[in-house]
């Protein structure tokens, strides 16, 4: 292979050129002598190997104009290769700039996107807010009138009222879990479970729409379906009331089934179908794949004649993907539908009895009698509602109408629980609660929101909030809590 060829005028003459070359794709160096002009001359060429081994000269004769050809196709040639490595660069430079325009362009996008989210999010958490407060006077207050000893009329009006209001509260959570859904802030729990019970309510939950249609509803459980379970309870059931409300929302007469079965078991954990299946209107073929898109519902009329918002399903497949499953469907327009998905769930040590509050808190009922509790809660209404679903309790109820107020009577006075609105004037619940908690480490505080952000949950452990009650509130889960907690803090005081 000839790595370097060299030239140089076999002449007498001494004064010599030498000239960097392109030639034959390599370069050269050309070494002649200066001669008069037009004279003959002879070019002497030799080459190397790669070891740099010469060969032995050659001779071609030619003359001073062959030089001159060479030379003046080196200068042509370096005058083009320079345009073009200006061009090329010209073009590098173009090319640069118009990537750090759409680099610009890109950041300032996404700046956009993520100001646009967050001020959705901000929304989203004012709209639930104010919608949850109003809220929770109408479901507090149907359900105390509920307790009261009504007419029968009387009772089924309560009942829509309390149904539509509960229904207004689905609306509100299922947007506020889509926004969540699409900012990826959703993760599943670890809690244990009774089946049954969690079936038990979602029957219970929409019996009373599914008998005011004609409509059978209906639970089959498996044998061999283990009870108790570890998993998420609160979104397996969401995903539940989102099917089955759905299956008897668009069923006019016959039945909806709610159907669990074991697909495989294995020592500490069992793979379950759910099956929600209705003789409702069904689906037609064409419509199977977008009713899990988000705000989409099987058609235009279906929107008129039935309502909602077409994110019950978008949801529903969403928090189905967070267990590792897909939902699927099998539909009919005018036979009815099959809705299934299998979930792959820890069997759980605990008792069949666990969900049975402990031996303690049985008789935190009549315990409670006495019991010294702070409510601090700006809203008349919400203190006048709390007041009246803890009456059955006989606790001496203290108000406080802001977080100041609060912190002051904890410190002049002794009390065994505070129930902590988080939104209150001169002082938040939450500044509240850490000054509280820094005087008494054991005295449970309980939350009182209707903010539903994961990063509110968060906030109210830093300061030292031990559980909380999302607005509006159920009256069962309020004494509840309330009776756990009271049993919890005798427990402390005695230790």
């Amino acid at each position: 292979m000839v790595q370097y060829l060299t030239a140089h005028l076999a002449c007498g003459q001494k004064r010599a050129y030498q000239y960097l070359l392109a030639l034959f794709g390599f370069l050269a160096l050309l070494l002649w002598v200066k001669v008069n002009y037009g004279s003959q001359a002879f070019v002497e060429l030799s080459y190397s190997d790669e070891q740099e081994v010469w060969g032995a000269p050659f001779i071609l004769g030619t003359g001073l104009f062959f030089l001159h050809y060479l030379t003046s196709q080196f200068v042509h040639s370096e005058k083009r290769l320079t345009a073009e490595l200006r061009s090329s660069l010209q073009e590098r430079e173009a090319l640069v700039r118009e990537l750090n325009e759409k680099q610009i362009e890109l950041l300032e996008a996404k700046h956009e996107a993520e100001t646009a989210t967050k001020r959705k999010s901000e929304f989203l958490s004012t709209m639930s807010h104010e919608i949850r407060t109003p809220l929770n006077a109408v479901v507090g207050i149907s359900h105390l009138l509920q307790e009261d000893q009504t007419r029968s009329e009387q009772l089924e009006n309560l009942n829509i009222l309390k149904f539509s209001a509960e229904n207004l509260v689905a609306l509100v959570n299922n947007i506020l879990d889509f926004n969540k859904i699409e900012a990826g802030k959703i993760e599943l729990e670890l809690a244990s479970f009774n089946l049954s019970h969690l079936l038990a309510s979602i029957h219970h939950a929409h019996l009373l729409q599914a008998k005011k249609k004609n409509i059978s509803l209906e639970v089959d459980v498996a044998s061999d379906v283990p009870i108790m379970l570890t998993g998420d309870p609160t979104r397996l059931a969401q995903i539940l009331h989102n099917l089955v409300g759905n299956a008897v929302k668009f069923t006019n007469d016959g039945s909806v089934k709610v159907s669990v079965a074991c697909q495989s078991a294995e020592t500490a954990s069992s793979t379950l179908r759910f099956t929600i299946s209705d003789t409702g209107i069904g689906i037609s073929e064409d419509k199977l794949e977008v009713i899990f898109d988000s705000f989409t519902q099987a058609n235009a009329d279906t929107t008129r004649r039935y309502g909602g918002t077409g994110l019950g399903l978008a949801i529903t497949k969403r928090l189905i993907e967070l267990y590792n499953s897909k939902i699927k469907v099998e539909s009919k327009e005018g036979a009815g539908s099959t809705f299934y998905f299998d979930l792959k769930l820890a069997t759980s040590d605990a008792d069949l009895e666990e969900a049975v509050l402990p031996d303690i808190l049985q008789n935190a009922f009549s315990s409670a009698r006495g019991k010294r509790v702070l409510l601090a809660e700006d809203n008349e209404i919400n203190v006048l509602i709390a007041k009246k679903h803890l009456a059955k309790l006989e606790v001496t109820l203290d108000i406080a109408q802001n977080g100041e107020e609060a912190v002051s009577m904890v410190k002049s006075s002794s009390y065994d629980l505070i129930l902590m609105d988080l939104h209150m004037p001169l002082m938040n619940g939450f500044d509240a609660a850490k000054e509280i908690r820094s005087m008494d480490e054991n005295i449970p505080i309980i939350g009182l929101t209707a903010a539903v952000e994961d990063e509110t949950q968060l906030k109210m452990q830093e300061v030292g909030i031990d559980e909380w009650i999302f607005k509006p509130i159920e009256p069962k889960i309020l004494r509840e809590v309330l009776l756990k907690n009271l049993a919890k803090g005798e427990c402390l005081k005695k230790t």
